[in-house]
């Protein structure tokens, strides 16, 4: 039995998963929240209500909003919220799926993941694959399978899924080249772009945003060696393309962007990003960046010394989520916020208990929710607040 245990405040219930639908229980209790006290204009304090919390068996993979309501991936099930705090499972992803990225476009759900298998023989396997819904989570379809996409974006022209593809090794060196690929229903793919790449400059396209045309985010480099030989290369450089359209890619140089990207979201404020190992000499290093365009980046000071993982925007309003940077017994959740896309305010989270680490947050009309773990702990937590 799959069991959901919700906590408002102080005050637990239970929902159980495999009940059919004439068995399952009303909502369940929580506690009243008092009414949010108004923002007059020009504040930018947020205050924050009681925070509930809804306990999951499996650890929570995605989260994201679609059509005014909220959506979490859990192992394969795919959990819905009208509120934040009311949790159902609005439909199941194929066994053995696992969702980095779950993405919202017009009537469609995406999720970016892979397949995992397990075979006495071969050991364990993953296959890339996306996996699209159009009825709101409850059914889904295979759309991709077995290309290397890092990550999918809604975009104006449809769905852009940046990523890289393997070239045939030459000697012990593996070389690779960015791609793009493009669907307008989440279902068809089509290899749109592909970068030019031998052993001396190999690439891999990563992240994308829509500003007035699409730009491309990357690496490129020497192509890399086999693990088997001992041998390591140069580190690559960050790299954006940029076109009036995916066809229309073109290499536009470096970008001084640093790290590796944990999250990146376009605002009315600007685009934001989250890298992590920013600083090549340490892994445990993590940065908030800013951009009008998504090639000229600035550094933002928010936070220093946490691990930045997740942003959410609602409006003008943007939220940055993290934890305690580096392995620590007891780590510590941090959020801030800004109302203007330069000044940042930490957000309250001490009702939010030791020990956990942020995977994702998301904000929708005043409610914020974030998925939340434990190091040392299976499963997962839902909690969620209204802020105003």
């Amino acid at each position: 039995m799959i069991a959901l245990a919700a906590v408002a405040v102080i005050i637990p219930a239970t929902l159980f998963w495999d009940r059919s639908a004439s068995e399952q229980p009303g909502p369940i209790p929580v506690a009243a929240e008092p009414p949010a006290p108004a923002r007059s204009p020009g504040t930018t304090a947020l205050r924050s209500v009681a925070w509930a919390s809804t306990e999951l068996p499996d650890f929570i993979e995605s989260l994201t909003v679609h059509d005014g309501r909220f959506y979490a991936v859990s192992s394969e099930d795919v959990l819905l919220s009208h509120n934040g705090v009311d949790w159902t499972v609005a439909g199941h992803l194929p066994p053995g799926s696992h969702v980095g990225d779950l993405v919202s476009h017009g009537d469609l759900l995406v999720a970016n993941g892979a397949e995992i298998t397990e075979d006495a023989a071969e050991g364990r396997a993953s296959t890339p694959k996306i996996f699209t819904s159009a009825d709101d989570g409850k059914t889904w379809s295979v759309a991709m399978v077995g290309e290397f996409v890092v990550s999918v974006v809604s975009t104006p022209n449809g769905l852009i899924a940046p990523g890289w593809i393997d070239l045939s090794p030459i000697g012990d060196q593996l070389p690779r080249k960015a791609a793009v690929w493009t669907s307008e229903n989440g279902l068809d793919w089509t290899l749109a772009w592909e970068a030019e790449a031998d052993v001396t400059s190999s690439s891999v396209a990563t992240n994308a945003i829509w500003d007035d045309g699409l730009v491309v985010l990357g690496g490129q480099g020497p192509a890399n060696y086999s693990e088997g030989s001992g041998k390591s290369g140069p580190a690559w450089d960050r790299v954006v393309w940029a076109g009036p359209s995916v066809t229309e890619l073109s290499a536009n140089g470096s970008t001084n962007i640093l790290g590796n990207v944990e999250d990146l979201k376009s605002t009315s404020l600007g685009h934001f990003a989250l890298t992590h190992s920013v600083d090549r000499s340490a892994k445990d290093s993590s940065a908030i960046w800013r951009s009008d365009d998504g090639i000229t980046w600035t550094s933002a000071n928010v936070g220093v010394g946490w691990y930045h993982s997740s942003i959410a925007t609602d409006g003008s309003t943007i939220i940055i989520a993290g934890d305690t940077l580096g392995y620590a017994p007891d780590p510590e959740v941090r959020i801030w916020y800004t109302l203007d896309g330069g000044t940042w305010t930490e957000y309250d989270t001490s009702a939010i208990p030791k020990g956990l680490r942020v995977k994702s947050v998301e904000l929708h009309d005043g409610v914020l929710v974030a998925a939340l773990y434990s190091n040392d702990e299976i499963g997962g937590y839902l909690m969620s607040t209204r802020i105003d």
